[in-house]
């Protein structure tokens, strides 16, 4: 089975200095939504305002936010990453919470291959702690910093009345955020099992975005659903999977499951080119 590359990107916010920045790396055929998702994770953001992509004067978001600003773009939720970002060293913008307008710049610094004891996405390093949310953008936020250099004042009493008391703006802890997104993941895990029709005989599977496939941990999983699998035998197998008829990443669809004693072999057909595919766990 052919693996998605990986794309290791440096994103930094822009305007404010020392720069506040992290370094990650993500599954290449993971969608701009999961972008958006994976760096509201590791930059310390709350997922609470709108936000968007900008590549090349085209933009990227999902349907609130293109409403919100009465323009037309692409659906972040479609579109794959190296469908416009394939090449080292290609920069775009990210934009969240269009009134305080943080704006972050993203530069592809490296296409790598999948490393199968590494979970994705995960942050490899960075500097500094995330501005709070509603602080008024970048000024709001240098205005927060020269009034933690003075404690005996009126506004710093005010501030900290606001502010989370253990706020360290030199504070960045990579393990941390790691810790953070393998949380979320099991979250999107417990969450996003589910089945689609009770009438129906076919079983959809969901797996988070960067989820790693490896036999291990698919075999897992297996061991958990097994009885349901046995139920239903058809299924919808989404993830980072890449066919190796088109190499694009896609969906398993028409999947049926062969079960004997601890090997499992799935058999489908690429959703998108519909070549055979097959995935074994043993």
């Amino acid at each position: 089975m052919a693996y998605p590359k990986i794309h290791q990107y440096k994103v930094t916010l822009r305007h404010i200095y020392p720069p506040i920045w992290r370094r990650f790396q993500i599954y290449e055929g993971m969608t701009f939504d999961d972008l958006h998702l994976t760096i509201q994770i590791i930059m310390g953001w709350e997922m609470s305002h709108l936000y968007a992509f900008n590549i090349n004067r085209e933009l990227i978001t999902d349907g609130d936010s293109l409403r919100e600003m009465g323009q037309r773009g692409r659906s972040a939720e479609d579109t794959p990453l190296n469908e416009l970002i394939n090449k080292e060293g290609a920069k775009f913008n990210y934009t969240y919470d269009f009134g305080d307008s943080w704006d972050h710049e993203l530069v592809l610094e490296k296409i790598l291959p999948f490393d199968p004891e590494q979970v994705y996405p995960t942050c490899l390093d960075g500097a500094r702690a995330c501005p709070p949310e509603d602080c008024g953008g970048v000024p709001g936020y240098i205005d927060i910093l020269e009034t933690l250099k003075k404690p005996k004042s009126k506004a710093y009493k005010a501030l900290m009345e606001w502010l989370d008391e253990d706020f360290d703006p030199e504070f960045f802890d990579a393990a941390a955020v790691n810790e953070e997104i393998a949380e979320s993941l099991e979250e999107w895990d417990e969450d996003d099992w589910d089945e689609e029709d009770d009438d129906d005989d076919d079983l959809a599977l969901s797996f988070p975005p960067g989820f790693n496939l490896s036999p291990n941990m698919i075999q897992e999983m297996a061991q958990n659903i097994l009885a349901a699998m046995k139920a239903m035998p058809e299924a919808t197998i989404t993830g980072p999977l890449v066919c190796p008829q088109c190499q694009q990443p896609t969906q398993m669809i028409k999947a049926k499951m062969n079960y004997e004693e601890i090997e499992m072999i799935y058999q489908g057909q690429c959703g998108r080119c519909g070549a055979e595919m097959s995935l074994k766990v043993a």
